[in-house]
């Protein structure tokens, strides 16, 4: 793996292109969370997350929850 890339010329239709990925901002409150589907069951045996583009707007903490559904109840899920 590489470190992620920052461009600081590097703009898009939607702004600032950065290496990474960042939930839109929450303003209620609450929590910012997603649903992953895998494309098949697995065990995963880690998972990275990098903040290193993202200083003075990163979480202070983390949490994973991990279920093993049908894809009917994920998607009652995700309404």
């Amino acid at each position: 793996d590489t470190p992620p890339l920052f461009d600081k010329d590097a703009y898009c239709q939607q702004g600032k292109v950065m290496d990474g990925w960042e939930t839109r901002r929450r303003r209620e409150e609450g929590h910012d969370w997603c649903l992953i589907q895998l494309s098949s069951r697995a065990e995963i045996e880690a998972l990275e997350i990098d903040t290193a583009h993202f200083t003075g707007n990163h979480v202070p903490q983390v949490s994973i929850e991990i279920a093993d559904i049908s894809s009917e109840e994920l998607s009652s899920l995700a309404q």
